[in-house]
């Protein structure tokens, strides 16, 4: 069982990290989404974002910089790639090759996906549908992971020579 990496496409809005709101309540709804917080009123104008066939309410500010929009670019959720990285929580008894906590790449529409409570992605899969268990490089200081750096990490490991 996989837990699932949640998605980013990388052109998330900097400021709100994609949420569309700052984490400051709406002074009008108190948070509940309607319109002085009354339900008979309907959404709050002031933290309503969308066009006219996808409105809702956020319950925060919207976010100043991308005004609720969440990003640069609006993707389509039906044209989301999934992420196709996860880390394994758990194995069965016939497992060898990877070990609980490891983290992993598959294809993207390997296994069977579900979701729990909280809205929490997993995965089972057979092992041989993972292609390769991977390790995050730890970036060199406040600059970028260099190419040296990576090689390093990668000999250290016994992958490059």
């Amino acid at each position: 069982m996989v837990l699932e990496d949640e998605f980013k496409s990388g052109y998330e809005c900097r400021d709100c990290g994609g949420t569309g709101h700052t984490d400051i309540v709406c002074p009008r709804c108190k948070g509940t989404t309607f319109w002085k917080a009354d339900q008979d009123r309907g959404a709050c104008p002031d933290c309503e974002v969308g066009t006219s066939d996808g409105r809702k309410s956020l319950g925060y500010v919207i976010c100043p910089s991308c005004k609720g929009t969440s990003g640069v670019i609006v993707i389509p959720d039906q044209a989301k790639r999934r992420p196709c990285t996860g880390k394994i929580l758990s194995k069965g008894a016939d497992v060898t090759e990877f070990k609980v906590g490891s983290r992993v790449m598959y294809t993207n529409y390997t296994g069977t996906d579900f979701e729990i409570l909280g809205g929490i992605k997993l995965r089972i899969m057979l092992d041989h549908d993972v292609m390769a268990e991977y390790k995050r490089l730890k970036p060199d200081g406040d600059r970028s992971v260099s190419t040296g750096a990576i090689t390093k990490e990668l000999q250290e490991h016994g992958i490059a020579t």
